[in-house]
């Protein structure tokens, strides 16, 4: 398996920011998919009173 670069990375710095090693996209990622699902209960909620 090739490496392929990533554009963003230069070398000087490899590290890959991911929620893994970044708790502030853990926490951005966590409130996304809550919302996600708030929003698809409520759509769905809507659907069952038609």
């Amino acid at each position: 398996m090739s490496h392929i670069p990533m554009p963003y990375q230069n070398k000087e710095n490899k590290k890959i920011r991911n929620s893994r090693t970044n708790p502030d996209i853990k926490e951005k990622i966590r409130r996304a998919s809550e919302l996600m699902m708030q929003r698809n209960h409520q759509a769905y909620k809507d659907l069952e009173n038609k």
